[in-house]
């Protein structure tokens, strides 16, 4: 936690956002598009250069979360339209984005689907009523198509 900020920085598809209303955090999502194979220390800043290299072709949505109170009015779709505009235009590196939610987490899905995401496999069932988690991807293909 203490170097978050630099860690979501290391490149430009990549980011850590914040909603607030008010004084009050009401969501977040952050998206890594980082390239893995970069080594990267913390609290080492790295030039407009070296970011623009540290860019993976597949971006993966670390966190997302809404509080309940807020979800009616939808902000999860601003905060994910948000991050897959910056995640595909950031770069032009990233091709696809990857991202399994947490279980029951209903309005996390809803606006995946939304946004174009598909479940690309099932990758678990949890506790004993066999709860189902998946891993959802979105191309920058279908991404474009939904744009026009």
């Amino acid at each position: 936690m203490l170097f978050i900020k630099d860690y979501y920085e290391r490149s430009p598809s990549s980011g850590l956002w914040f909603c607030e209303y008010g004084q009050n955090l009401v969501g977040l999502i952050a998206i890594d598009a980082s390239d893995p194979a970069h080594d990267w220390q913390p609290g080492k800043l790295l030039t407009r250069t070296q970011r623009a290299k540290d860019v993976a072709s597949v971006a993966v949505i670390r966190h997302f979360y809404v509080m309940e109170k807020y979800r009616p009015v939808l902000i999860q779709d601003d905060l994910l339209a948000h991050a897959v505009k910056t995640a595909f235009e950031g770069s032009g590196t990233v091709e696809r984005i990857e991202v399994t939610p947490p279980v029951l987490s209903t309005y996390v899905d809803e606006s995946l689907r939304k946004h174009g995401f598909v479940v690309k496999e099932k990758t678990a069932e949890l506790g004993i009523l066999k709860w189902s988690q998946s891993k959802y991807e979105l191309t920058r293909e279908a991404w474009e198509k939904k744009k026009q």
